[in-house]
């Protein structure tokens, strides 16, 4: 009985193991295929991440060229609002002057 029982348990620990190393080599290509695939994607990241940085920098500079621009023109409608208020005291000024002159 002994002579029977010992080449069919050999033969299912030879099964068994043929079976663990084929899961563990299919386990290792599976993980290799996956580590590629996932460098694939974090170089697609960081693509997209200086891709978004150049156009923050782009848009920063232009704003900032624009609040020059927004600063610049608020001065001139500012110096020529000075310029008309000048001229409007000068009219009354002259208005007065003529109305005294009248008299």
């Amino acid at each position: 009985m002994d002579n029977f029982l010992m080449p069919f348990l050999m033969g299912i620990c030879a099964v068994t193991v043929v079976v663990l190393i084929t899961v563990v080599v299919v386990g290792m290509f599976r993980i290799n295929r996956l580590n590629k695939e996932l460098d694939i994607i974090v170089k697609e990241i960081e693509h997209i991440k200086r891709f978004i940085d150049s156009r923050v920098d782009s848009l920063r500079s232009t704003l900032e060229k624009e609040d020059l621009n927004l600063h610049q023109r608020i001065d001139n409608m500012f110096t020529y609002i000075d310029g008309q208020d000048r001229s409007l005291h000068e009219r009354i000024d002259e208005l007065g002057r003529q109305i005294t002159n009248n008299k």
